[in-house]
């Protein structure tokens, strides 16, 4: 079965980049698929218009069975693929970039020229289906999947730690892009909660393991509100370094109002650690509706507050390997490929 895969680069951090690079590994594992794949890696638009171009032209003579478009941004190049030349496709479909378009009647095409729609959640589905319930027989879940191998339960160190991060605890950690646009991830909430919790834990910090153009707002916030000595702006940490950030926090806090799934939490819970998530999109799914971390009522501070202060103090009442378990059983490789697997053994049934 010959598979085109047109997406971002994979190798950029990101969520929807992990989970592209997690379904061309599933993709890879299949014995008889062929794999071309097609990244976009500039950012003007005269660029993507020619990265759409050669993407066509190379379809045209590869003539693929199926396209994955790994994300909405490339849509126009499958429709195109569709109308033309006959190839069917899948779109996928994160978090926020499609929630307002599958309710805009400009971009319903988007989703009723797919094939197939899949959807990270059924949050996610259900955001689609709202503004079009016709597509909803269409629409498959495959949520994203944990590297278990990488991100494990092992003893805390912090002395090879950057930026500090290992000098202070209780240690509190945010995952997330610092971006304008993206402020519903919850990061001013635990800011907001955070003289409270100081109150208890007197030498506790956080710290946002990330950037992005929100960075220099959060500083400023920090610096004004006295809590320079409390936050750490993890801006510049490797990759390969996260596995071992993760193990030396004692709590993952991430109230995100808008969520589409939430790898971060997964990897923080194989890492052995307590997880605290709003009850709201995606991240109810991702923690398995509360048996695998705390879900608090979106933008409720004292909440965060009293829940950071009771999971620092030992309460959070949770084994870290039963926990770790469920997810890896839920949203572990092997679970994904499967999914991944049973989406291209769909599609050969229709040809």
């Amino acid at each position: 079965m010959k598979i085109a895969v047109i997406s971002s680069d994979p190798s950029v951090r990101g969520g929807i980049q992990r989970y592209t690079a997690e379904l061309i590994g599933a993709l890879e594992s299949k014995k008889d698929a062929r794999i071309a794949t097609y990244f976009f890696t500039k950012k003007s638009e005269l660029s993507k218009a020619v990265f759409a171009i050669k993407t066509l032209i190379s379809i045209y003579f590869q003539r693929p069975d199926v396209i994955l478009c790994a994300h909405i941004q490339y849509v126009q190049v499958c429709i195109l693929a569709k109308r033309l030349f006959g190839i069917p496709y899948a779109l996928f479909c994160y978090g926020i970039e499609v929630w307002d378009k599958s309710r805009n009647i400009t971009h319903r095409v988007l989703f009723e020229q797919a094939t197939l729609l899949i959807a990270i959640s059924p949050y996610t589905r259900d955001q689609i289906t709202e503004g079009l319930p016709q597509e909803e027989k269409k629409i498959r879940i495959i949520s994203p999947c944990v590297d278990d191998e990488r991100f494990v339960l092992r003893e805390s160190s912090r002395k090879d730690l950057p930026n500090g991060i290992g000098r202070k605890h209780p240690l509190i950690l945010s995952v997330c892009r610092l971006s304008a646009s993206e402020r519903y991830k919850g990061y001013d909430d635990v800011l907001s909660a955070l003289p409270r919790v100081l109150e208890h834990f007197p030498t506790a910090v956080y710290v946002i393991v990330g950037s992005g153009d929100d960075l220099k707002r959060v500083r400023a916030r920090i610096v004004n509100e006295g809590l320079s000595n409390h936050v750490i702006l993890a801006d510049d940490i490797a990759d390969d370094d996260l596995p071992h950030v993760y193990t030396a926090c004692d709590v993952f806090c991430m109230p995100s109002r808008e969520e589409g799934f939430g790898i971060v939490f997964l990897e923080a819970i194989c890492s052995g650690k307590p997880v605290i998530a709003a009850r709201s999109a995606g991240a109810v799914h991702a923690l398995l509706a509360g048996a695998a971390g705390e879900l608090i009522e979106p933008g409720e501070t004292e909440e965060l507050a009293t829940c950071l202060i009771k999971t620092l103090d030992g309460g959070h009442g949770r084994d870290p390997m039963s926990v770790r378990r469920l997810i890896v059983d839920a949203f572990g490789r092997r679970a994904f490929r499967l999914a991944v697997h049973t989406l291209l053994d769909e599609f050969k049934g229709m040809r």
